[in-house]
């Protein structure tokens, strides 16, 4: 597991949609399948995890949702938003990361959860931004690039692909 400051992460009791069930991240090892949404087909598939990491944060975002589901990850964390793309609570500093553009996550923009292996849609409700100095983790693989986390459709650390990736998405909505 390799460890850097700057990546986009996930609390460590982040549950993560596997064929066998929904696993801490902190557990989910390389060569692990996870469950990931391929815009291309419209369906969910599975992947291969190629890379785990972990970071230090001072700070990360809560996003609850109308289901009462929370999420915890980095500021910059990108969440998927129906009719926008990638969002972050933070997308300046995505750009300042990343040099990439992304979308401002809102209050009641609508998200991607899985529901069974379909997806259906989750309001947010409420983000707020928390002080703490925790570790937090995130996994990458496979050609979506995405995984789901609290059964929440996120970005995975694969970052140099985002942008075409978002550029796509943000197109096909």
């Amino acid at each position: 597991m390799e460890n850097f400051s700057t990546i986009i992460c996930l609390a460590n009791d982040t549950l993560i949609t596997t064929p066998i069930g929904r696993i801490p991240i902190c557990n989910i090892n390389v060569g692990w399948s996870v469950y990931t949404y391929n815009f291309n087909f419209l369906e969910i598939e599975e992947t291969i995890v190629e890379r785990t990491a972990k970071s230090f944060h001072s700070a990360y975002a809560e996003i609850v949702f109308y289901n009462n589901k929370t999420l915890k990850c980095t500021i910059d964390h990108p969440i998927y938003v129906k009719d926008k793309g990638f969002c972050s609570v933070d997308p300046e500093m995505v750009q300042q990361k990343y040099g990439i553009k992304v979308n401002k996550l809102k209050v009641s923009d609508i998200c991607y959860k899985m529901n069974g292996l379909k997806i259906s849609d989750c309001r947010v409700k409420n983000i707020s931004i928390v002080n703490c100095r925790e570790w937090f983790y995130i996994i990458s693989g496979g050609k979506n690039n995405n995984f789901f986390a609290n059964n929440i459709l996120t970005h995975d650390e694969n970052i140099m692909t985002f942008e075409l990736q978002n550029n796509y998405l943000t197109q096909i909505c």
